[in-house]
């Protein structure tokens, strides 16, 4: 029995020393061909500048179980104002593919690795964004091999910034890890987007919030470049425990418009107050909620750098009820319809809270 065991742990190791040979040699075996299709690829792909420290690492084990070729203090050019940021600045970017499609000769790379970094999105005056850096394929040229069919990017501890100077609007977060799946082709991208992150800054012409809460993302967009539309498929946007369905759609063109809607229907009260501003937390101090709400909101604008905007939303909590210490008071059965508009359709900007249906106890 001794024997068996004995047998079977020293195939056991003498697999893994195995191993552990070919990661160590591979490299210097593929090592310059490996860095030579990477770099041939980038440069058949994209139309801007990309800068990386001179130090590109091919590794069987960093990533394991992928192999990958890293390159380290990159910066990738945006299309466009070159007073904007780095369209992407990280201090890695990783290709990954399977080592034992190397060994046979087959160089297609399928996923990318970003870290420690930052992601910035730039929209100009005239619509044009920076994330535009894809060469367009001539038809002579299509039936030529593709190496680098990205099919997955994974980014970890990234910054990520969406600035448009036609909407006047800045939204900047912090992605501990996100995944992207989809496809890039010319102007035109489909994505699925899905992490985790925190820290939330929004800033626009008339206002700024900013959120430093736990949040997680289940994103789908459709991003066509040629007509300037941007549509969020419906997604999910979960704040604090407190699960947003999305969707709608963003236009640049002769006159700007978006229409979105949030639903959050079942959620927990409790959990929306923790999405009340930090500059107001302090109004809700000892307040006792308990039960449900459902929530419904309706964002839309039209016009050169929105100038007008309605927003109709309402906030039903006839399934809980909250008691606030200050006042000595519990409020339940609750359906408040909250409206603004900013010249959309009228004179000036106006706002209406329509309340029914309270109940409160004295």
């Amino acid at each position: 029995m001794k024997s068996k065991w004995r047998r079977l742990l020293w195939s056991v190791a003498a697999a893994f020393f195995t191993l552990l040979a070919v990661a160590i040699v591979l490299p210097f075996v593929f090592g310059d061909r490996i860095k030579e299709v990477i770099i041939t690829e980038l440069n058949k792909s994209i139309k801007t500048e990309l800068n990386v420290s001179p130090d590109i690492e091919v590794s069987f084990l960093r990533h394991f179980p992928y192999a990958s070729v890293s390159f380290y203090d990159v910066e990738l050019t945006g299309q466009g104002d070159s007073t904007a940021q780095q369209f992407v600045q990280a201090q890695e970017l990783a290709f990954f593919f399977n080592p034992f499609d190397i060994i046979s000769g087959d160089y297609s790379f399928h996923s990318v690795y970003l870290r420690d970094g930052s992601v910035n999105v730039y929209v100009d005056e005239n619509g044009l964004a920076n994330y535009n850096i894809i060469k367009s394929t001539p038809d002579s040229l299509k039936q030529e091999p593709f190496l680098l069919t990205i099919q997955e990017a994974v980014l970890e501890n990234m910054t990520v910034q969406y600035m448009s100077v036609p909407a006047e609007v800045d939204i900047r977060t912090r992605l501990e890890k996100a995944n992207l799946d989809g496809s890039i082709n010319g102007k035109d991208i489909q994505l699925i987007i899905k992490g985790k992150g925190h820290s939330l800054s929004v800033l626009t012409a008339s206002a700024s919030r900013e959120l430093d809460l736990p949040y997680e993302l289940n994103l789908q967009l459709d991003v066509k470049g040629e007509l300037g539309t941007t549509t969020l498929l419906p997604s999910t946007i979960s704040i604090a425990k407190n699960d947003i369905q999305a969707q709608g759609y963003y236009q640049i063109a002769e006159t700007d418009s978006f229409d979105f809607e949030f639903e959050a229907i079942g959620g927990d009260i409790e959990n929306l107050i923790g999405l009340v501003p930090v500059e107001f937390q302090d109004q809700f101090e000892g307040v006792d909620a308990d039960g449900e709400y459902k929530f419904i909101a309706q964002w839309k604008g039209i016009g050169k750098g929105i100038e007008n905007q309605f927003i109709a939303s309402s906030l039903n909590l006839q399934k809980g009820q909250i008691y606030h210490p200050v006042v000595d008071r519990e409020i339940k059965s609750l359906y408040a319809n909250v409206y603004y508009s900013k010249d959309f359709g009228l004179t000036a900007d106006e706002a209406t809270l329509d309340i029914k249906d309270l109940e409160a106890s004295f």
